[in-house]
């Protein structure tokens, strides 16, 4: 009988965990190809501090919202080190015209609720 109840115990506390998992744990990834449309190095004067950028013809994926203008997608780049290496790459892809691939998370959000660039490939 011991037996029996640690083994129902064990099986209540793994469903209890497997339940109470938060949301971030169910986001949804996107991999969206195309090219730069629209490059912005933004200041803090203009709402949320940092770059971004579209890709011309992306529609917003899951909850990443469109850019404040037109119909693409806004994709941000952190303010960080990895972000201003991610900065030169879409700089040298849209100077060169070249089409890449981006990955965003729709869980992955700045203040403003654009998504961050996961990885730029």
């Amino acid at each position: 009988m011991k037996r029996f109840l640690q083994t129902r115990l064990a099986a209540t506390l793994i469903l209890c965990a497997c339940l109470s998992v938060p949301g971030w744990a169910s986001a949804t990834i996107y991999s969206v190809q195309g090219t730069v449309g629209m490059l912005m190095a933004q200041d803090s004067g203009f709402g949320a501090n940092g770059d971004w950028f579209t890709l011309s013809g992306v529609a917003p994926q899951g909850t990443c919202p469109k850019a404040g203008v037109g119909t693409d997608m806004g994709i941000w780049l952190k303010d960080d080190q990895n972000g201003s290496r991610q900065y030169a790459f879409v700089l040298a892809a849209w100077m060169a015209g070249m089409t890449f691939n981006v990955r965003v998370d729709d869980t992955f959000k700045n203040a403003g609720g654009g998504c961050y660039a996961e990885f730029i490939y």
